[in-house]
């Protein structure tokens, strides 16, 4: 749950909102289920207030 965002950033390009480990499992998630990226953030959104963790797939 702590490495979900993003603690550091880089200089370089875009400012990252999201860490490795969270991208990569999103579209670990997103490849198994056969998912659209904009219904994967809607589950993923879902299963964390199930769990009741304060974490969000959004990009805001």
């Amino acid at each position: 749950m702590q490495l979900w965002n993003l603690a550091e950033q880089s200089n370089n390009g875009r400012l990252r909102l999201f860490s490795d480990l969270g991208v990569t499992t999103i579209f670990m998630i997103k490849h198994i289920f056969s998912m659209l990226l904009r219904g994967l953030q809607g589950f993923i959104n879902s299963v964390f207030k199930l769990v009741q963790l304060t974490l969000s797939c959004n990009n805001k």
